[in-house]
């Protein structure tokens, strides 16, 4: 609920704090002298538009701030109201704002530049003020905010007049979404599991015809190629050189020769033994040698077949991997893959049956409740078009449209003024006939969040009509806050709290008081008849508060 409102610098307002009752309050005070501007005030804490030119003229901002109660003394059996209450938990909650047991929300309209908005003192954005207090506060009156105007509200209150459980579309939706998830995981549907099997199958056997077995190897074809390439040019010299460096070649034999002529002397031990060294490394440089030449001779076959076989694995490692040690790890990775996908199919198989299952219980659900749906709304329709002769719409025509099954898609429709068709309850240009038709629709299903303002529900009604519409809203107020902006005493009559609102006497400014007793029959008093003093308006108004 709405416990205290802080208004300051707002139109004609310069500094007035409220506190509000848990039931029904009524706000009066002549034409003029405020009372839309505390219905401004609220709109502005639910995220409505700033418009600077509110802010009174000898201040450069206005301010409005509202305490919401969440855990009150109030009782309710309204289970919406308190659901209302547990999704504002659960916004808070996201958002991280600091939770209470009450919600403080601030709004800063400035003249020049943009407003700021608060929720418990830490900054939100203004689209956040909505999705918190929106389900907390509705305000009914032209140009207000009203739950009832959107088509999830709608769809709540047809549910809510026909006791709709829809627990079990819900628990069958929630399972046919985890059962295709599973799917999912399992190699998405049918199809797509199929698609992923055919692709995972070809780069295997792409991979496997190239029959890897060394991660090097492309380095070593690399060395070939080359040496296949130079072969006519190099394979001469590397012969010759083979000669030279040979066992018979003249290189050898010089060496021989050499060693032998200082080899007996023990003072030339240390050269003797570096000629014996070069003699060695020269036989082994001349047997590389040949071994060179024996493999330099031109190949074109064999070089062609390297060349093939290097674009070969050229191609696997675009596709693969950087290098031939991650192409072979690739393939022992979808050589896995593979294996589960396969197995899976059989549990792909009795996931699919069930889900079968599942969407044909799906569909009978979602039949029995969009005829119960169908017929709850002609039901409805009934009963709100007799609660709206009682509130002085006798000739409107109220109508509830359910599209197919379930039903979700629910309108309120509306002709104030036949023989007009019905229409959308958002094309009602009359904020007295919007607010009664939200009251009325309250009323028969008890769809509100717990608190629910009105302006302007009385405008062109009287007399036992009056009657009515007041019952009607002290009615709504067993349950849940109600505030009502009235000119007619038989509303004022029957509410818990009563606030005037009046202008302060020679100065700019708005006085709001709570009246109790005699100030209470005299303002009925003047509402009856403009005359505060008249002794007949005052037993009139005795006699509405007795009643």
């Amino acid at each position: 609920m709405l416990a205290e409102l802080a208004v300051r610098n707002l139109g004609i307002i310069k500094d007035m704090t409220l506190q509000f009752d848990n039931h029904m309050t009524a706000l009066t005070g002549e034409t003029g002298a405020g009372k839309t501007l505390i219905t401004e005030a609220v709109s502005l804490l639910l995220g409505g538009r700033a418009d600077p030119v509110l802010v009174g003229p000898w201040a450069e901002e206005a301010e409005v701030e509202g305490r919401f109660v969440l855990a009150s003394d109030m009782t309710t059996s309204n289970m919406t109201a308190s659901d209302m209450t547990d999704m504002t938990l659960a916004k808070v909650e996201e958002d991280n704002y600091e939770l209470a047991n009450e919600i403080i929300i601030r709004r800063v309209i400035a003249r020049k530049g943009r407003s700021r908005a608060y929720i418990n003192a830490k900054l939100a954005a203004t689209k956040s003020l909505g999705e918190v207090a929106g389900h907390l506060v509705d305000l009914h009156g032209q140009h207000l905010h009203q739950s009832l105007l959107r088509p999830v509200a709608q769809r709540a209150a047809l549910d809510s007049f026909a006791k709709i459980d829809i627990t079990p579309l819900r628990e069958v939706r929630s399972h046919i979404k985890e059962l295709k998830s599973k799917l999912n995981t399992l190699g998405g549907d049918e199809q797509a599991r199929q698609r992923t099997l055919d692709m995972l199958h070809h780069q295997l056997d792409e991979i496997s015809a190239a029959r890897l077995s060394d991660p090097n190897e492309d380095e070593q074809l690399q060395t070939d190629e080359k040496l296949l390439s130079e072969a006519a040019e190099s394979q001469s010299a590397v012969q010759q050189a083979a000669y030279i460096t040979g066992g018979d070649g003249p290189a050898t034999i010089a060496l021989a020769e050499a060693l032998g002529l200082i080899d007996s002397y023990e003072s030339l031990a240390e050269p003797s033994a570096r000629l014996r060294r070069l003699v060695e490394e020269l036989g082994e440089a001349g047997t590389e040698l040949r071994f060179l030449s024996e493999r330099l001779e031109a190949d074109p076959a064999r070089l062609e077949e390297i060349v093939e076989r290097r674009s070969l694995l050229a191609d696997l490692r675009r596709k693969y991997g950087h290098t031939l040690a991650e192409v072979m790890e690739y393939a022992s990775r979808i050589g896995s893959e593979l294996e589960e996908l396969e197995s899976t199919e059989e549990r792909s198989a009795e996931i699919r049956a069930e889900l079968s299952k599942l969407e044909a219980q799906e569909q009978k659900i979602a039949a029995e409740i969009g005829a119960t749906r169908r017929q709850a709304a002609l039901e409805l329709t009934e009963e709100i078009t007799s609660c709206l002769s009682q509130l002085a719409m006798p000739n409107a025509r109220f109508e509830v449209a359910v599209g197919e099954d379930p039903g979700d898609d629910v309108e309120f429709l509306l002709s104030a003024n036949p023989p007009l068709p019905p229409g959308s309850l958002r094309k009602i240009v009359s904020g007295g006939e919007l607010s009664r038709v939200t009251l009325a629709i309250q009323l028969v299903c008890r769809q509100a969040p717990p608190t629910v303002v009105f302006d302007e529900v009385d405008a062109g009604v009287g007399g036992a009509t009056a009657v009515a519409v007041g019952e009607a809203l002290a009615s709504l107020a067993t349950d849940r806050q109600v505030f009502v902006v009235t000119h007619l005493p038989q509303v004022a009559a029957l509410a818990n709290q009563h606030l005037r609102v009046s202008k302060e006497p020679a100065s700019i400014g708005v006085e709001v008081r709570s009246l109790e007793g005699s100030d209470r029959e005299e303002e009925l008093a003047r509402m009856l008849s403009g005359s505060p003093e008249s002794q007949t308006a005052k037993d009139h108004a005795r006699e509405l508060l007795s009643a």
